[in-house]
């Protein structure tokens, strides 16, 4: 599990340079699926391995993006901020892409 989350980290980073962002894994999901994850048991392994799926995602997404952005223009958030702001975005647009919403966090969209 470790080398797969690590492999689809240094994939992000790799494709950084990219104008759009590529959709793979939960990118390729829109924000109803993450937000059915979100309100799903989080008292299961499952649960909370797919939920922390999506986390990792992101943070990887974005960290591919900071890689290419100047300092100025870096994102910064605190990983229960990150959490709690793709909450919010994904239930007000239930339809967006999970890329998506996390683009948009990099100022990207």
């Amino acid at each position: 599990m470790m080398k797969t989350l690590l492999g689809l980290c240094l994939l992000t980073l790799s494709l950084g340079a990219h104008a759009e962002p590529i959709n793979l894994g939960q990118g390729k999901l829109d924000c109803a699926a993450f937000i059915k994850v979100v309100n799903g048991n989080f008292h299961s392994p499952l649960g909370a391995l797919q939920f922390h799926g999506y986390i990792s995602w992101a943070l990887g997404m974005l960290s591919g993006y900071n890689r290419q952005a100047d300092a100025q223009a870096q994102f910064h958030m605190n990983t229960e901020d990150l959490k709690m702001t793709l909450i919010d975005s994904c239930e007000a647009h239930p339809k967006m892409a999970f890329a998506d919403a996390v683009w948009q966090l990099g100022g990207r969209k």
